[in-house]
């Protein structure tokens, strides 16, 4: 347990130390040394833990859509559905994480951010399906989670790069009528008439 608790420190003070220099330097500049200088940490420390300056980044990313996941699992909880709330929840999450996501984009690895959206995304899916009590096909599934993911992210990223000059208000209101609309089509099964052809 004191190993465990040794473990998950020592891996703070490196993602902090990460977060700290993203701020400071461009990503491609950051190594090694620098952050297990910065982290106060034995260079072959980072190593019993990862194996490159990105692994240390995607555990960073993970933290953040772990919370995120945690939040949606119990909104989903109390309100199962595709709703108005919902989509402030997502917006809200990701303004709470607006610096990260502003240094990962700047960094030019929106890549990985996508990618581990699209995991937790994957996981939430059938989880408000469940809740609605809807099955779809495991290849269709893919097909619905990585087309919301994919679309949802490029409307953040583009609301962050423009500087989030139109409003929580507006931004929710345009995702919620696009989610709508496709989810009530694929709940319709008129997917799956088109990939039965």
């Amino acid at each position: 347990m004191k190993t465990d608790r040794r473990s998950k420190r020592t891996q703070k003070w490196m993602q902090d130390a990460l977060l700290e220099l993203m701020k400071e330097l461009p990503y491609h500049k950051i190594s090694i040394s620098k952050i297990t200088n910065r982290a106060d940490i034995a260079r072959p420390t980072f190593y019993i833990h990862f194996k490159t300056v990105d692994d240390l980044l995607i555990s960073c990313i993970d933290i953040v859509f772990e919370t995120f996941t945690g939040t949606m699992s119990s909104f989903l909880e109390k309100s199962p559905e595709v709703s108005l709330d919902l989509i402030y929840v997502i917006l809200g999450e990701f303004e709470n994480q607006k610096e990260l996501i502003g240094n990962l984009l700047r960094a030019g690895k929106e890549y990985l951010l996508l990618k581990q959206f699209q995991h937790y995304i994957g996981y939430l899916t059938p989880l408000l399906l469940d809740k609605l009590k809807l099955k779809f096909e495991p290849t269709l599934l893919l097909y619905l989670t990585e087309y919301f993911t994919g679309g949802l992210f490029t409307v953040l990223k583009r609301w962050m790069e423009e500087g989030m000059v139109h409003s929580k208000d507006v931004i929710a209101q345009y995702l919620y009528s696009m989610t709508e609309y496709n989810i009530k089509h694929a709940i319709q099964g008129k997917y799956d008439k088109i990939f039965s052809n």
